[in-house]
């Protein structure tokens, strides 16, 4: 048997998604900055060649 979707579910539901977008940026930026950290910080000797 199949239970009722409530308010309460719903809540858990948007709660988990939310936590998930979160988790998903927070790993993005450390990615770009360990990225950023490696490659130096100092801009292309080349702007042309972007």
């Amino acid at each position: 048997m199949r239970k009722n979707f409530t308010d309460v579910d719903l809540n858990r539901s948007v709660g988990n998604l939310l936590r998930l977008g979160v988790i998903l940026s927070v790993a993005t930026s450390l990615i770009g900055f360990i990225k950023l950290f490696v490659e130096g910080f100092e801009m292309p000797k080349n702007i042309q060649a972007l």
